[in-house]
Formats: structure tokens, sequence, C-alpha cells
């Protein structure tokens, strides 16, 4: 599971995180913003998804936090960075647009500064989407992917070395004799065509012959 805390100035570039993150990992995502609106306590339900969670990524926009006389930073969003910070909770910096980081930083949120960043441009989303996916890799480790199967390596991986060197070489010797009886099949083949051409030509002959019978009968008459 992934945590994204954003602003909704930066809503496109997070659906396109939320999008990226389900095609290539099947996780499921959730924003900040839309744990607190569903729960009776925000606070705790917030913690709670820190626990479940493998990383908060945290989206920012060229206008976070700038303004201190305008505070922007949902208060939801901002309890979520903290706590973050202070279990040193895995967490990666999305700046969007040339974003930087306030200087110097809000008490509560020192500590920032030192977190992995990738930067993402509005006109280049899907290069940025490219790094993010492989800059958060490592925190997906765990997850379970099912891998496809090779029937063959499992049943050569269960033989001894003598059997499995048989095993490796049945199935060349089914080519060879695949090949080997190849010509006959071939000629069996054209034999058949042949056989059929032969059919539709006495057919032929046999209406050509009845048409001709019944135009001389008629002529007679």
């Amino acid at each position: 599971m992934f945590l994204i805390s954003a602003r909704e100035a930066a809503s496109k570039i997070t659906e396109k995180i939320i999008e990226m993150l389900d095609m290539r990992y099947d996780m499921p995502t959730a924003t900040i913003k839309n744990i607190a609106k569903t729960s009776d306590d925000p606070d705790n339900a917030i913690r709670m998804a820190l626990q479940q969670a493998h990383m908060l990524i945290v989206v920012i926009d060229p206008d976070w936090l700038q303004h201190p006389d305008e505070p922007n930073l949902n208060p939801h969003d901002r309890k979520a960075l903290n706590l973050a910070l202070q279990s040193q909770f895995p967490m990666m910096l999305v700046l969007v647009d040339g974003a930087e980081l306030p200087d110097p930083l809000p008490s509560d949120l020192t500590g920032l500064e030192a977190i992995e960043v990738v930067t993402v441009s509005s006109m280049l989303v899907q290069s940025g989407m490219n790094t993010l996916a492989q800059v958060i890799a490592p925190a997906v480790s765990d997850k379970k992917f099912t891998p496809i199967i090779d029937t063959d390596a499992v049943v050569a991986a269960s033989l001894s070395t003598e059997e499995r060197e048989q095993f490796l070489k049945h199935e060349p010797m089914v080519e060879a004799q695949e090949e080997a009886l190849e010509p006959a099949i071939t000629s069996s083949r054209k034999w058949s065509r042949r056989a059929v051409q032969l059919v539709a030509f006495s057919v032929s002959l046999v209406v050509v012959v009845i048409i001709l019978i019944l135009i001389f009968a008629s002529l007679k008459r």
C-alpha cells in the first residue's frame, strides 16, 4: 500500500502517480485527504495507515508552504508528514514543476530536506513516472509476484544429473524424429491431393458425357 500527501494544486500529478502504482505494482494507494475524510478519528486513521503502508509519497507543488502568512498545507497531511518523520517511515518527495522546499522548513517538518527527491514536469509526466517507479521499487521488494512457471525447468530440477541429461536430450530426439518423418508425411499429403484431383476430374468427365448424351438425344428427335 502507498500513501500520498498532496495539495489540490497537484491533483493531476497525483492521479498519474496512482495510475502508475496500480499498473506497475497492483497495490492500493490512498491519499491522506481521503483517509482523514472517511474517519471519525483522522489522526488515528492516519497513524494506522502509516503502519500498513510501504511508503508515503509527498507531492510538492511550487506553492507548497511557500507563504508563511498563509499556511496552505492541509493539517492532516502535515500530521502525516510529522508522524512519518518521527518514526523514520519511508518517504519520497516528488517536486513538481520546479518546486522547492521552504527554507527554512517549519520546525515540525525538519528532516524533510534529507528525504530522497524525484522531480516531475507537467510537460514530461511519463518520464517522471518512470523515474519514480525505479526509485520506489526497493520499497515493494517484499511484494509477492506470480512468476510464469517453466514446467520443463521444474521437471529437470527434480531429476538426478543423469536423468536430467536424458530429459534435456529428449526434446532434440523428438524433433529429429519429426524431421525424419517429414518426407513421408509430405509424400502422403501429395498423394492425397492427387487422389482428390483424380476424383474431381472423373466426376467432371462423367458430367460432360451425360450432357453430350442428352444433347445428342434431343437432336435425334
